[in-house]
């Protein structure tokens, strides 16, 4: 029964006892029965804690098997990639002499450089490696070691399969201020990388030593073309003045003075050393096209490609730890529902 002093106004619950309600606001004064203790609506930490370690069997077990499935994924599932490397740095300038004997013409460490990384990024070199690289395993690709898909052309595998796997770098060498290459190809076969990352380098280097032996040759050619027709004017030159002595020499003869003669004879002089000078020159750059330029080296490869023996993907490491804390997180949240779903179960029933 209830209380016959409480008020009328005072809520109570089905037993009778008054019905706690929330603290007075400041400065009002309302009996300690019509508000509940704050502390009831704080959470236990002390109790929380108990409850997770009542169930640290289940946080370990959920926790582990994130952790196994990972490693599982990583081991067994998920494919390798490797990342196949070189190094390539700019020719001596003793390798190159042969191009700069011509004064006429000069190429440098770093412009052979430079012609290789153009021809190492050209669509004909990258699509010739390619060509080669698939006609040496015909239904394959040799780089992931899987079939041909068969919804996939050769010009699809090439520029989506193909080209974002070649890289090509620009680094410093701090030491001696020299830029170098770093080339790289991905594959999921190693040795099949090493290979397609060789085919590649080796014909970006033929083709850069054609570019620059074919322009050394045109130069030559330019050069030797225009004193020739040089020589032909003086020689021509030459024989008119010839021509002019004697008829100046008659004249002069006549005449009883000898300067017209000694002014012919200057006039010759000169033409002559002047051509004199020019089948020199014509003679050193016909030597010049007989050096021989099939085993110039415009580059030197530093690092040759070597298969790598180690994957960069997956992270086998930064998944399995991904995938621990990912379990532990989702094993706690687990407890905390099961708590909650025990704690109210508990209060039901005691109601």
């Amino acid at each position: 029964m209830s209380n016959p002093s409480q008020s009328q106004d005072t809520p109570v619950d089905p037993t009778g006892n008054p019905q706690p309600q929330n603290p007075p606001p400041p400065g009002v004064w309302v009996p300690s029965y019509q508000w509940s203790d704050a502390r009831d609506d704080e959470i236990d930490l002390f109790e929380l804690i108990a409850g997770l370690w009542r169930r640290r069997f289940l946080i370990v077990a959920l926790t582990a098997a994130f952790v196994i499935a990972a490693a599982g994924y990583v081991t067994l599932i998920a494919t390798p990639t490797f990342v196949v490397e070189a190094r390539i740095r700019p020719a001596t300038e003793q390798a190159l002499i042969g191009l700069n004997k011509a004064r006429s013409f000069s190429v440098g460490p770093a412009a052979a450089l430079a012609q290789f990384s153009a021809e190492f990024q050209s669509r004909s070199v990258l699509q010739s490696a390619f060509d080669a690289v698939m006609s040496s395993n015909p239904g394959t690709v040799a780089w992931t070691g899987e079939e041909m898909p068969p919804s996939l052309t050769r010009e699809q595998l090439f520029l989506e399969g193909f080209l974002p796997r070649i890289n090509i770098e620009e680094e410093t060498v701090p030491s001696g201020n020299e830029s170098i290459r770093l080339l790289s190809f991905e594959a999921q076969n190693a040795e099949a990388g090493r290979d397609t990352l060789d085919a590649i380098i080796q014909r970006a280097k033929a083709a850069a030593t054609t570019a620059i032996t074919n322009s050394f040759t045109a130069n030559l050619d330019l050069n030797i073309s225009q004193r020739k027709r040089e020589l032909e004017r003086i020689l021509a030159q030459i024989a008119d003045g010839r021509t002019d002595m004697t008829r100046i020499a008659t004249e002069v003869a006549q005449s009883e003075t000898g300067q017209g003669i000694a002014v012919a004879d200057s006039s010759g002089v000169r033409y002559t050393s002047v051509s004199a000078q020019l089948q020199a020159e014509i003679a050193q750059l016909e030597v010049l096209q007989k050096i021989p330029l099939d085993n110039l080296q415009v580059i030197r490869i530093d690092q040759p490609p070597i298969a790598p023996t180690r994957p960069v993907k997956p992270k086998k490491t930064l998944i399995v730890a991904a995938a621990g804390v990912a379990g532990a997180l989702f094993s706690l949240l687990v407890a905390l529902v099961l708590n909650a779903r025990d704690a109210r179960r508990a209060s039901a029933i005691s109601q």
